[in-house]
This record gives C-alpha cells, sequence and structure tokens, in this order.
C-alpha cells in the first residue's frame, strides 16, 4: 500500500502502509478476504489552509493494483467580513434603513452573515443577530429604526465550518428632530410703538435666538432679512453648539422683516416666525414761511406773531414741534 500527498506545494510518499498501520502478513490463511483497516493523520502547520490531494494505491500478490483519489480541504480560518453601510459617521433622517456589506472566506465559504445594532445613546438593542442575505459576496438587509441617537453596528460571518469573525463597531446616526429655537427677538431697545408698529431710529439692530439640539448638535443658525440671503449668527461662547445666537443686522429704511433658521448637524430645521419692525432715521423737514401777523408781514411788534411753514416726514411720525425766537436788540445783540 502506498499513500501519496500532494498539498499544492510539496508531495510526499508513504510506502510500507501495511507496517505503518500494524497489518498482519496479507498472504495470511486467516486473513484472506477480510477487510484491513488502516489511517493517516495529517498535520497543518501553522494552521494553514490548504487543499490536499490524496493517492492510495493498493496491490496485490498478483500485481492486481487499485487506486482511490480524493480531496481534503483544510479551512481553519475565519471569513473575512465588513460593514459598507452605513459608513462610519452617516447621518440619517429617515428611520427606514438599508444595510449592506461584503463577506468572503477562502476556504468552504461563508455560510451566513448576521448583523447587531445597539442604540447608544438609551443604550439599547435595535436588532441582535438579524440575518442578512448574502450572494456572490455581498450581504444586505433593511430595517425601521425606532429610537434616535448614535448608533453601532456590527457584523459577523460565519462559514462552513463554524469558523466566525466579527467586524468593529461603526457608528452612525438617526436623527429626525430639529432643533430648539427660542427667545427669537430684536435686543436693541426700540423707540416706540405707534399705530401698533414697533420703531427704531436706527438702521443697525441686534437680533437675537437660542438653539438647542440634544441628539445631533447645532449645526448653523443664520437668519433672513426682508426674504433676502440667509446669513450666519454666531455663538461667541460655544460656536456650533447649544446657546444664544446673535447678528447685527443692517436694516433699510421703512418696513423690515426678519425670520430666524436653525439645523441640526443633520440638516433637520426649523424656522422662527417673523419679527416685522419699522425704521426711520430720517428726521421731519420743516421750511418755514415769513413770520407774519395774521395775513400781513411783521416788521416791529410786540404783540403776538404767527410763524408758519411747511412740515414734511416720509413717515408720518411727527411727535412735537418746538418754535425757538430770536429776537435782536437796538445793541443788535441776539437774544432767544
Amino acid at each position: 500500500i502506498t499513500l501519496t500527498v500532494d498539498d499544492g506545494t510539496n508531495t510526499t510518499t508513504v510506502d510500507n502502509f501495511i507496517t505503518a498501520n500494524s497489518f498482519v502478513e496479507a498472504n495470511a490463511a486467516e486473513n484472506k478476504g477480510a477487510a484491513l483497516n488502516w489511517s493517516y493523520t495529517q498535520t497543518v502547520a501553522d494552521n494553514t489552509d490548504k487543499t490536499y490531494t490524496y493517492k492510495l494505491q493498493v496491490k496485490d500478490d498478483a500485481n492486481n493494483q487499485a487506486t482511490y483519489a480524493f480531496i481534503v480541504k483544510v479551512d481553519t480560518n475565519a471569513p473575512q467580513v465588513a460593514v459598507l453601510t452605513p459608513a462610519a459617521g452617516a447621518a440619517y433622517k429617515d428611520a427606514a434603513l438599508s444595510v449592506r456589506g461584503s463577506a468572503f472566506d477562502s476556504g468552504c465559504g461563508v455560510a451566513s452573515v448576521t448583523y447587531t445594532i445597539t442604540n447608544v445613546t438609551t443604550s439599547s438593542a435595535q436588532v441582535t443577530n438579524k440575518s442578512a442575505a448574502f450572494s456572490l459576496g455581498s450581504w444586505t438587509d433593511s430595517l425601521t429604526i425606532s429610537g434616535q441617537g448614535k448608533l453601532r453596528i456590527t457584523a459577523t460571518a460565519t462559514d462552513y465550518l463554524g469558523n466566525s469573525t466579527t467586524t468593529e463597531a461603526t457608528e452612525f446616526f438617526y436623527d429626525s428632530t430639529p432643533p430648539e429655537l427660542t427667545d427669537v427677538g430684536i435686543t436693541t431697545a426700540s423707540t416706540g410703538t405707534v399705530a401698533e408698529k414697533v420703531w427704531y431710529d436706527t438702521n443697525i439692530v441686534t437680533l437675537s435666538a437660542k438653539a438647542m439640539d440634544v441628539i445631533s448638535g447645532v449645526g448653523n443658525v443664520t437668519y433672513k432679512l426682508n426674504n433676502g440671503a440667509e446669513k450666519a449668527m454666531t455663538n461667541s461662547a460655544d460656536a456650533g453648539k447649544t446657546g444664544t445666537y446673535t447678528a447685527s443686522v443692517i436694516c433699510a429704511e421703512g418696513e423690515n422683516t426678519l425670520t430666524v433658521t436653525a439645523k441640526d448637524t443633520y440638516s433637520n430645521e426649523v424656522t422662527s416666525d417673523s419679527i416685522t419692525f419699522w425704521v426711520d432715521t430720517t428726521p421731519p423737514v420743516f421750511t418755514a414761511t415769513t413770520v407774519k401777523k395774521g395775513t400781513a408781514e411783521v416788521s416791529v411788534s410786540n404783540d403776538d406773531v404767527v410763524v408758519g411753514g411747511k412740515l414734511t416726514d416720509a413717515y408720518g411720525l411727527v411727535k412735537n414741534i418746538e418754535v425757538t425766537a430770536t429776537k435782536t436788540n437796538t445793541s443788535k445783540v441776539a437774544e432767544t
């Protein structure tokens, strides 16, 4: 009996197989026609996966020969597996989530892929060892996320011999809630309210708002003046986080409208109600006419006189009129 072992690199021939298996003489009368059991132990060095081809040749004393060959694959290594979606740091606003990845096994092949998602924020399990569909090196599945916050996903691939490996955790986020936006208003003191309109005698006002997001954090806070372009508000204490945001806004004369929008890190957003106010930095215009008494022009008189003139204001906001009279005495000294 001769056994030949081929591991793809080296070929080993084991002769005198009868002696190695302690067989008795094959021509002994008591063994004619009896089955002879044999065994061979293959040592695999350093857990190296290989394919072994065995060829067994058996010859009797009459030179009759039988040959039998078979192949054995040695697989001690676990598959390779990776999570491709969600990517590390990815953020999702939709609760419907598709997960996918890759898996490969050079030995007996991938038998199954499962994955686990935990919610770090709530310290709860989203899914545990959920089976994914596997085909041609890729695995996929879908699920609905129930809890917002930071999540972690791991995937485990197992081959047909039970060898398995699990990925490192990949962190991602689910956040469908916009930030909280409060205390939106102009902190500059107004001149007053006339006819239910709030007026300012300056064209630069300070806008203020508070923004907070406990899940993914405040991304940015912006404002729009008169539905124009978005402009950033700043949080000097802790930029990009929860806090009070301010901006100096240069306004136009007349009616103005301001809105504030807060976005979180994942673009969930909320917009405030509009603030409407009016700006008037132009004083009234008064054009005096000749000083008269009644209808006659007055030159010198101790009687009451009438001061007339034309008064205009762009927004009709005249509060009062003060008249100052200056006389010149005989020494030409002006008196008021």
